[in-house]
């Protein structure tokens, strides 16, 4: 019974918690007011995207189209309220296939997405890079990719490493739960606790779901906090291999004379 028990509260709390991850990661708004637009139309071109929230968090979506064997690099130099360079996120989208023992086999990364939290509210701008290989006149050629910046709830990295936490602590309290309401005492204390827990075997897991919703409330309350504070993107790079800040751009901005572009970027 106890195994049983174990199971249910373990369903029912990784059920609220992916609830609650859905909803950190869903839109501010409607999608239908941010389609995807084409990579060839914005080659070197300025996206402009909205945040509305000092603070909140931005989700740079891709998806692409390639042909088999070929792979597509990019990147997005983003470019803050005041046309000034914050960071530049560079990635891959790429399909391979092949043969081996058990037959033709196929594998593909067409759609990606990362998020990111942009310290101002305002208008933003991105330019993206692309290249692409390898080098073949037909299946190179085809390869293009959409994309699109919306605003999300939340950042999902609060919640993240706070599950297992949350998780590890949740199953020590149904174990010295359990284990108590199992054990033998002679003091009226312990013979009460013995015949009540008797009469309703679902209080231990009552007790920890509740809990756990509230823990887990404030845990999601805090991922949708709009955090204003400034932001150090190259700090954020030396733990993110596809984040990066360009010192040069650093100095420049998108009205300014200095500001150039760059002609394209490297691949696998």
């Amino acid at each position: 019974m106890s195994l049983m028990r174990f199971a249910a509260t373990t369903l029912v709390a990784t059920v609220l918690a992916w609830l609650c991850k859905l909803y950190v990661q869903e839109p501010v708004y409607s999608l239908e007011n941010t389609p995807f637009v084409s990579s060839k139309d914005h080659q070197s071109v300025p996206y402009k995207f909205t945040i509305s929230e000092d603070g909140a968090m931005a989700r740079f979506e891709v998806k692409g189209y390639m042909r088999d064997n070929t792979w597509s690099s990019f990147e997005f130099e983003v470019f803050g309220t005041h046309e000034t360079y914050l960071f530049t996120y560079h990635d891959e989208l790429w399909t391979e296939t092949g043969r081996d023992s058990e037959g033709a086999w196929r594998e593909a990364r067409d759609h990606l997405y990362f998020d990111i939290r942009l310290p101002e509210s305002g208008d933003y701008h991105a330019v993206l890079h692309t290249s692409k290989g390898p080098a073949l006149r037909t299946s190179a050629a085809s390869n293009h990719f959409n994309f699109r910046v919306y605003e999300i709830n939340g950042d999902k990295e609060w919640l993240n490493l706070a599950m297992w936490l949350l998780g590890i602590l949740c199953f020590g309290a149904f174990v010295i739960v359990d284990i108590f309401g199992n054990r033998k005492s002679s003091s009226n204390y312990g013979y009460d606790f013995r015949q009540q827990r008797r009469k309703n075997k679902l209080m231990p897991v009552a007790w920890l779901l509740i809990f756990y919703v509230f823990i887990l409330s404030v845990i999601t309350a805090i991922a949708c906090r709009d955090n204003d504070l400034l932001i150090d993107y190259r700090a954020k790079s030396a733990s993110n291999k596809n984040l990066k800040v360009d010192r040069q751009l650093r100095e420049h901005s998108m009205s300014s004379a200095g500001y150039r572009t760059r002609s394209g970027i490297g691949g696998k």
